[in-house]
């Protein structure tokens, strides 16, 4: 038995008492387990293997829990921000509950998360300014990095990494990019469970590659994202590294590539490259914004009606419109 079990089988206790409906994605399974041993390292000083080690979550005092928690190092900052700490707090929960499913609302520590969770003129109006703010991210220039990306394909020594950074200048993925797993037929991608996120290649045309991405923040919202691939000098990095492949195997290196990692990989590339604060998430807004700048005038006025109309800003609604 492992954590991630441990906490699966609580999800499925709570769908057989139709609590919840769906199953969550691996990667919000796999996210609680990394939260709770990150949260029970900082405790304890150890690593645990099952939720029954996490005695803090019934023992420790429940303020200074939640003060270890907010003391976690960030990735990018002395200490995490208010996203991170609501994800810590989710997994709190969800590690309460993994624990004792049926007395959970008795602990103090889940009342108080919760509690700060839920309150409207405190920590939820915070991260509400907070991810505010974050929409005004810093966008980089297209030209500026394309050229350094184009550059890195031209001379650059890792081939994984050439097909990141193309894959990141053409479309505006998050970090499913990371989890992409190879198939060699359209047979293997037809029998999968479709739970992961993939590179299928097609019989015809040769040399043909799609997306499938399944396991993703809003998997709920959209389902399954196919998204055929046109570029041809990705397709050619793509070729280049799948030829030797059998399929059902990570696109990049043995055993994957974290989103983590693959993050912080990214940012430190264009450090090095003399062009700061660039990641995953301002790539993306800089492909929304080519996109949308090179839209004739009529459909970009329509776009921002229909942003307008929706109640969402014309970034989100360029996101949907590139990716449908």
């Amino acid at each position: 038995m492992t954590m991630k079990k441990e906490i699966e089988l609580m999800y499925q206790r709570r769908i057989d008492k139709k609590e919840i409906q769906k199953m969550p994605t691996d990667t919000t399974l796999n996210k609680h387990v990394r939260n709770l041993e990150k949260l029970h390292h900082q405790i304890t000083g150890n690593t645990p293997s099952m939720i029954y080690q996490l005695t803090w979550l019934n023992d420790m005092d429940p303020e200074e829990v939640l003060h270890q928690m907010s003391d976690l190092k960030g990735r990018t900052s002395e200490k995490i921000g208010l996203s991170a700490q609501q994800a810590y707090m989710f997994s709190i929960l969800v590690g309460i509950r993994t624990m004792d499913f049926d007395n959970f609302h008795e602990n103090d520590l889940y009342a108080l998360t919760w509690d700060i969770l839920n309150n409207k003129d405190g920590f939820k109006k915070d991260l509400i300014l907070h991810k505010k703010d974050k929409e005004n991210v810093y966008v980089p220039n297209y030209q500026h990095v394309s050229d350094i990306v184009n550059k890195y394909v031209k001379e650059g020594s890792d081939l994984d990494f050439k097909i990141i950074l193309k894959i990141y200048i053409i479309y505006p993925f998050r970090l499913e990019v990371a989890d992409l797993q190879y198939f060699r037929t359209l047979h293997q991608y037809k029998t999968a469970d479709k739970k992961g996120n993939y590179l299928v290649k097609k019989s015809r045309p040769k040399d043909s590659f799609f997306f499938s991405f399944n396991d993703y923040k809003t998997k709920e919202t959209y389902g399954e994202r196919k998204i055929e691939i046109k570029d041809k000098g990705l397709l050619d990095l793509l070729v280049l590294k799948t030829k030797n492949m059998k399929g059902h195997e990570n696109l990049f290196g043995e055993n994957g590539i974290l989103r983590n990692t693959m993050s912080k990989r990214i940012t430190l590339f264009f450090e090095n490259q003399g062009l700061p604060n660039v990641n995953p998430t301002n790539l993306t807004k800089m492909v929304i914004k080519k996109t949308y700048d090179e839209m004739d005038t009529g459909l970009r006025e329509k776009q921002e009606e229909l942003a307008a109309q929706r109640g969402h800003s014309v970034g989100t609604q360029m996101m949907i419109y590139l990716t449908d």
